[in-house]
């Protein structure tokens, strides 16, 4: 008998185990549980939507090609360029809208830069009345002139999973840099990126043949 209620015992915290890490997802809201299990996360701070990304960087280039038309300088082919946190959460709600605004709130999803010079995506999920979200934090770096994000923290609610299972919700952070660097790669090849000042800098070189162009 004693072995059977210790048995029986195992298997109550066994299930309320299993409970507790599951209402620490925010996924579904289990009673007792998720009160004591779950508190809904926030962003590392609120981020204002501007223009796209690729629009920010157009306008840029434009003015570069201007200002190495008027100095004389086209035999210089440095390329200097940023965008902000908010262009890239601009790009990021455009990409969840075209693919998946059935998993994510696009309009509250956002691209935090942060003061470690990482990158924080914070994606809020339309499951279970949208009290969760998935967040992402990535190491930006550049590898043969695109930009690469390697994630460092893989967050569902409040519960931590080891960052090689991001791929699970990756989506639009994948079509996010897709986008970017299909657009960069046109006009500049990247040599570095650095994060400063809630700005992203990217450096490279231009591809396009100054002259020609501006003919």
């Amino acid at each position: 008998m004693r072995r059977l209620f210790y048995s029986f015992l195992a298997l109550v915290l066994f299930a309320l185990g299993i409970a507790y890490l599951i209402a620490r997802t925010g996924l579904v809201t289990i009673p007792v549980v998720s009160a004591v299990a779950y508190q809904q996360p926030t962003a590392d701070h609120v981020v204002t939507a501007s223009t796209s990304v690729t629009d920010e960087l157009q306008a840029q280039l434009i003015a570069a090609l201007q200002t190495k038309l008027n100095s004389g300088t086209l035999s210089d082919a440095n390329a200097s360029l940023s965008f902000t946190e908010g262009s890239l959460t601009t790009s990021l709600r455009e990409a969840i809208k075209q693919g998946a605004q059935t998993v994510f709130n696009a309009d509250a999803s956002q691209v935090a830069l942060l003061a470690d010079g990482s990158v924080e995506f914070f994606l809020p999920l339309v499951q279970n009345g949208g009290v969760s979200n998935i967040l992402l934090t990535v190491t930006p770096s550049v590898t043969d002139g695109k930009i690469v994000f390697a994630v460092t923290r893989f967050r569902v609610g409040q519960l931590a999973f080891p960052s090689f299972m991001q791929f699970l919700v990756q989506w639009p952070v994948d079509k996010l840099v897709a986008q970017l660097n299909d657009f960069v790669e046109k006009y500049v090849a990247l040599s570095s990126i650095k994060i400063e000042q809630g700005i992203v800098h990217v450096d490279g070189t231009m591809t396009l043949d100054l002259k020609t162009l501006l003919k």
